[in-house]
């Protein structure tokens, strides 16, 4: 019987030292969502990297180029949003080699965010196959978890010809298409932060 009750002691030890484990845990789970939702919202470091310009025409490119150029400096103070320099980026790009014909592929892109200290990368593909149908599409990769939070297709004003030039309506366009891709992907983090973690005990 002395020995039957030992095992049946060191049994309930263990139990409680295994509760007394998951309250703890569960304490600090407790304590880290609310540290998340409380801590005022830093600026997130973001890269907005070169975009793909399809068909790959000189005029194409000049547009694509111009309309990311502007549209970084019109959104320089956007709330939330700490730009990385495009010089840094540029310079990155340059000295690892990643561009191949004028594009960064999803790895390389990757890549130069990472190098660039980003928490996410904004990459673009600006689609003039019609000029009818013009067509930007953004999309927003949180480098953290390397997923990809959102995405956009925005029409851009029809052209009258083939040759393609930039203009002030394609300029408003962009400049809100990038504003709003923006505040939607802050809202998914500050989602995704605020969710407790999830352990197996």
């Amino acid at each position: 019987r002395a020995v039957v009750t030992k095992a049946h002691d060191a049994r309930i030890s263990r139990m409680i030292i295994k509760k007394r484990h998951v309250i703890a845990f569960f304490a600090w789970v407790g304590t880290t969502v609310f540290l998340l939702a409380t801590t005022p919202d830093r600026p997130l470091r973001t890269a907005l990297l070169p975009w793909e310009a399809i068909p790959e025409r000189p005029d194409v490119r000049r547009v694509a180029d111009d309309l990311l150029t502007l549209t970084q400096a019109d959104l320089s103070d956007e709330p939330g949003i700490s730009w990385v320099e495009r010089s840094e980026l540029d310079k990155i790009v340059a000295e690892t080699d990643l561009a191949v014909s004028g594009r960064l592929s999803p790895s390389a892109s990757l890549h130069a965010g990472k190098l660039a200290r980003a928490q996410l990368i904004v990459t673009g593909r600006l689609d003039a196959t019609d000029p009818a149908k013009t067509i930007l599409e953004l999309e927003v990769v949180d480098l953290d978890h390397g997923d990809l939070l959102i995405d956009s297709r925005t029409p851009l004003p029809s052209r009258p010809h083939k040759h393609f030039e930039l203009s002030d309506d394609d300029h408003m366009v962009v400049i809100t298409a990038l504003r709003n891709l923006l505040e939607k992907a802050k809202i998914h983090l500050k989602a995704l932060s605020r969710k407790p973690a999830v352990a197996i005990l």
